[in-house]
């Protein structure tokens, strides 16, 4: 049973973010194609600065900062941590079933508590964290929930209008890309937290706004063109644009990425309709989306154990028993290791639209 309330749209954001995530780690692997699906992960820190940030400053919650922020913690903890333990548990216990590893069971033993200490971004900085490399975005992620609800919850205590914060979540976000992109090198730009808090802050900054400045829904959306074009720009470059360490990222990977999932998330909340809306609101696209953070968690590990000398079936083959495996342990994960933990967010991130005589609510 999923939980009530949520959005289905964004949702369809996680959607295509985690399909770009998965071309570079699996069709670029073997093809010249998907080298640019990095910008998933990219689109995945501005959805989640805009979803915590809309949740926060919604939240009824009373009490003093310190409760408001473990409370947060506790939250947070409950819902991402049982899948994440999953992996760490039963990650190292099929690399020690699995014939012809590279690498001994006490290493990944070791890099699946580094795992749960949310630490892998700095493994990565050296590529020493297979086959765990996938999760050094979630460590970024936990780095800013420590710091960021304390930030928003005093400017509100303080009445801190939402714009001005808004505006200057984007001063600083902006003053954090362009200072990573300036002063460090490809690879400590990608995996370091600056460049990434920039565009955490990005999303947090949309949320700010959206709360102040409600979009007008209409039944007829504008800007369809632009939008579209984006999107195409946006896939273009997931299917040939070069891999996530070189310039490209940082000039032209970010700041499209960026930007892409600025127009998406203000579209599902702007308008009701359109070719976009359509798809990204689909059955399949959001489905997509709602397993997205296990399938994160497990795209890449069963398809990383197969070695199609040391098992003797040709390639198709063991494409195929990989990507079972895959589907099995996100189902799993998916199951009984999110679903049990997922709590309604009321309208929190519920679409409003200012009405005469006061806000009220449309889901679109």
């Amino acid at each position: 049973m999923l939980p009530q309330n949520r959005f289905g749209y964004l949702d369809g954001v996680r959607g295509l973010a985690i399909a770009a995530v998965i071309c570079v780690h699996w069709g670029y692997q073997y093809t010249p194609i998907g080298g640019g699906g990095y910008l998933g992960v990219d689109v995945f820190f501005v959805l989640s600065g805009f979803v915590i940030t809309m949740v926060l400053w919604r939240s009824r919650e009373t009490g003093s900062l310190p409760t408001l922020w473990w409370s947060f913690i506790v939250r947070r903890v409950r819902r991402l941590y049982p899948a994440l333990v999953g992996l760490a548990v039963l990650g190292p216990a099929l690399w020690a079933v699995t014939p012809g590893t590279p690498l001994p069971v006490s290493t990944v033993v070791e890099r699946a508590g580094l795992v749960l200490a949310q630490v892998t971004w700095v493994g990565e900085l050296d590529g020493v964290m297979d086959p765990f490399r996938q999760t050094w975005s979630l460590g970024i992620e936990w780095l800013f929930y420590l710091v960021w609800p304390v930030v928003l919850m005093s400017a509100k205590r303080r009445g801190v209008r939402p714009l001005q914060l808004a505006k200057a979540s984007a001063v600083v976000a902006l003053a954090l890309y362009a200072g990573s992109a300036l002063l460090l090198d490809t690879r400590v730009f990608y995996f370091l937290p600056p460049a990434r808090f920039g565009q955490i802050l990005v999303g947090a900054a949309l949320a700010l706004w959206f709360v102040e400045r409600p979009p007008t829904v209409r039944s007829r959306p504008r800007g369809q063109a632009v939008l579209a074009l984006s999107l195409v720009a946006f896939i273009v470059y997931v299917l040939i644009g070069p891999g996530p360490f070189g310039n490209g990222p940082r000039i032209v990977g970010v700041p499209l990425a960026t930007t892409v999932a600025v127009l998406l998330i203000h579209h599902g909340y702007a308008t009701t309709a359109g070719p976009v809306h359509r798809f990204l609101g689909s059955g399949p696209v959001t489905g997509l989306g709602r397993i997205s953070y296990s399938l994160y968690l497990w795209h890449w590990l069963p398809l990383f154990l197969l070695d199609k000398d040391e098992l003797g079936l040709p390639l198709p083959v063991v494409g195929l028993i990989g990507l079972t495996l895959v589907a099995l342990m996100t189902t799993l994960s998916y199951r009984f290791l999110e679903l049990p933990f997922m709590r309604s967010r009321s309208d929190a991130l519920a679409p409003r639209t200012p009405a005469i005589g006061g806000d009220r609510t449309a889901v679109t």
